[in-house]
């Protein structure tokens, strides 16, 4: 088990002992990641992967709630996973006034999730209490890094065929 807290900086920092988490105490989130299972490889011998949860905790080590608005933090994970192969990891919310389950599938692999996909969420909807809108904005998002991509390919085909002409 070890102790995470995400600061406002974009730093997820991992550390081994809650002594050493007191040292990031005006971070924006505390969680205890805690191991689920441990697999063993089919395939290479001596080698296992481990699935994880995250629970939020606040400074002293103890279970939090989170909530935002009307919405609820569930859980996060156990990541989704088959030995090395990470697809990915939920975020699960309840809505008190819809009495629904809201779920969002972290495709971060790392510890970084924490403040890109769980910090934004908290942050959109502490904004607009709408998991719609953040859903919205997590999609332009992906498609703002799509389009920088073809972008970024349509210069390197004009260069070739321009060093083709």
């Amino acid at each position: 088990m070890t102790y995470i807290a995400v600061i406002d900086d974009g730093n997820v920092v991992e550390v081994e002992s809650l002594e050493h988490l007191a040292v990031y105490k005006t971070a924006t989130f505390f969680f205890r990641k805690e191991v689920v299972e441990t697999q063993q490889s089919s395939y290479t011998p001596f080698t296992t992967y481990q699935i994880f949860k995250y629970i939020p905790i606040d400074i002293n080590g103890d279970d939090k709630s989170i909530q935002v608005g009307d919405l609820v933090l569930t859980n996060i994970g156990p990541d989704r996973r088959h030995y090395q192969t990470f697809y990915d990891r939920p975020i699960t919310f309840y809505d008190l006034h819809n009495r629904t389950i809201k779920e969002y599938k972290s495709k971060i692999a790392d510890k970084s999730f924490l403040f890109k996909d769980f910090k934004l969420i908290i942050d959109v909807l502490s904004k607009c209490n709408d998991w719609e809108i953040f859903l919205k904005l997590k999609e332009y998002d992906i498609l703002m890094i799509e389009n920088a991509k073809l972008k970024e390919q349509v210069k390197k085909l004009q260069v070739q065929i321009q060093s083709n002409s």
